[in-house]
């Protein structure tokens, strides 16, 4: 081949993608994320509800750990308090007080991956609501104002701290019902009592979670549902239904009566 002619081919321009190519290449890419992203979002939210699950044992552990140094005298954590003008608040942060020697100090385990936004309790609507209620989930260590989670108490799940008291029963028994403060010999199914729960009280944060609408009228999301820790250690999931319903020994129809408050009966 002459080289001239040779030349001229090596000088000649490389011929580049046309307009079709590259929208066809758009295109694939387009379908392909797609795809991957659905994937990629439930695969994130499988791993947030392990570690929740993993949360949840720790505390579970931890709390049996606190039980058996109190030995025959053993009650469940005490974690709603009397003030000084007899009104009683629902201090949830306390069971990081309670139980932070037998989990080494660590209170992450106390912050859900999946709580944020309407789901967290350090949420501004949240905080009001919970502020009505009388439940308080944070604890500002320094009292400066500010909320840091390297240094106060942030309590992310919710913790049966129900009423204690009594109930007549038929033949003239007495039963004992509640949990907060409730000694472990007085709880009539203790493995069937919830004591954690992975949830704002009323808001789910898994599978479908969060709020149907905003402000005064706000409702959860009926498809979400929530970890709940037992206390034989067993980490259940349930949906908003299987939550308000009785419990296999036919206690009344919500999660904190489990275990402990049953109908006046023999």
């Amino acid at each position: 081949m002459p080289t001239a002619t040779k030349n001229a081919q090596q000088r000649a321009p490389r011929r580049g993608f046309t307009l079709v190519e590259l929208l066809v290449v758009v295109a694939v890419i387009a379908l392909l994320m797609s795809l991957l992203l659905p994937a990629l979002g439930k695969a994130r939210q499988t791993g947030q509800n392990i570690t929740c699950q993993s949360n949840l044992r720790q505390m579970g552990i931890a709390t049996t750990m606190y039980l058996n140094d109190q030995g025959d005298d053993a009650a469940f954590l005490p974690t709603r308090i009397t003030l000084p003008t007899g009104n009683q608040i629902y201090a949830r942060y306390r069971a990081i007080e309670l139980l932070d020697q037998y989990m080494e100090g660590n209170r992450e385990a106390f912050l859900c991956p999946s709580a944020s936004g309407i789901t967290s309790v350090l949420d501004p609507y949240n905080i009001e609501l919970l502020d009505e209620s009388a439940t308080v989930c944070v604890k500002d260590v320094n009292n400066d104002g500010r909320i840091e989670k390297q240094i106060d108490l942030i309590n992310e799940y919710w913790v049966n701290d129900s009423r204690i008291g009594e109930n007549n029963a038929l033949a003239g028994l007495r039963r004992h019902y509640g949990m907060s403060g409730q000694k472990l010999k007085w709880i009539r199914h203790y493995s069937e009592a919830l004591l954690f729960m992975d949830a704002v009280d009323w808001i789910p944060r898994h599978f479908g979670r969060g709020m149907q609408n905003t402000g005064p009228n706000a409702r959860a999301n009926q498809t979400g549902r929530v970890n709940g820790l037992m206390g034989d250690l067993r980490v259940m999931t349930f949906s908003s239904v299987e939550l308000y319903s009785p419990d296999r020994f036919g206690s009344f129809a919500d999660p904190w009566s489990w275990g402990n408050h049953y109908p006046a009966t023999p």
